[in-house]
């Protein structure tokens, strides 16, 4: 599995992870998430799709929500609170608007 963000989201997300060990592996993938990487996302376009899931699911709502009304982040990422809604196929973050779209 690795000890990194992708390798816990997937397996608590494809319940490979016993029950009686699922609340410690949700535990380490929030101290993955906000103390290794500083609140930032390593998960790649493999997990990223599943970690809120993850994390809610493990009892980690308080990291989802960090997550989400993060004011910086990393290189190329638009936060929620300047309007992104989503990543498109393409790779263009979707605002509010379809004409605030900006290459990722």
């Amino acid at each position: 599995m690795g000890d990194n963000q992708s390798g816990y989201v997937l397996a608590l997300a494809f319940n490979l992870v016993p029950d009686n060990l699922r609340k410690a592996c949700g535990d380490r993938l929030a101290d993955l998430v906000m103390v290794k990487s500083n609140g930032h996302l390593s998960t790649g376009f493999v997990g990223v799709g599943r970690l809120m899931q993850a994390l809610t699911q493990t009892g980690h709502t308080d990291v989802c929500y960090k997550l989400l009304l993060k004011r910086r982040t990393r290189a190329g990422c638009i936060p929620i609170t300047q309007g992104a809604t989503t990543i498109g196929k393409d790779g263009m973050v979707i605002g509010a608007t379809r004409d605030s779209r900006t290459r990722e």
